[in-house]
């Protein structure tokens, strides 16, 4: 099935819904918007706005294992934008600062128990985009620097710092 978040719920429409190839279903509730999705280590995995997600307290992300919501750590301070999966390895990014309580300047990975920050991340404004290319995650958003290093809005993580493409 296609799973997608919305920004906004009303009267009988849930937050994130599944599309079974005919019609739309709703396919969980969330108390803030459902901003990025994606499937990682056979789960749904969705990224966002919310605090509560399926009835479970989960802090802006949160894993479906097709019967149950859990909560991925203690999450993130602020919003998630993106979500990607690579070489078994979640990322999670947006405008948040910490991920499970520590420093996380706007990017992090999921170790399988706990959120890391993914090097310096990113000193101001937010990641919108992520994929992977040539070997190395890359990231787009509305950010200028990484560690007082400018970046024109993309960057690519060559394993220890945030590297600019060009002018951006």
């Amino acid at each position: 099935d296609l799973y997608a978040g919305m920004l906004f719920g009303g009267t009988g429409i849930d937050r994130l819904q599944r599309w079974d190839g005919e019609a739309w279903h709703n396919a969980g509730t969330a108390n803030n918007q459902v901003l990025s999705l994606v499937v990682h280590d056979d789960e749904l995995i969705a990224g966002g706005y919310f605090t509560d997600i399926g009835g479970v307290s989960a802090n802006r992300v949160a894993a479906w294992d097709g019967a149950a919501w859990r909560a991925l750590g203690t999450g993130m301070n602020s919003g998630v934008w993106a979500l990607y999966s690579n070489d078994g390895v979640l990322y999670a990014a947006g405008n948040f600062t910490t991920a499970d309580g520590q420093p996380a300047a706007r990017i992090a990975r999921w170790t399988g128990t706990q959120w890391q920050p993914l090097g310096n991340g990113f000193d101001d404004g937010a990641v919108f985009a992520l994929t992977a290319y040539g070997g190395e995650i890359h990231a787009g958003g509305s950010f200028t620097a990484s560690g007082g290093s400018a970046l024109g809005h993309i960057a690519r993580w060559d394993g220890a710092l945030w590297q600019p493409l060009g002018s951006g």
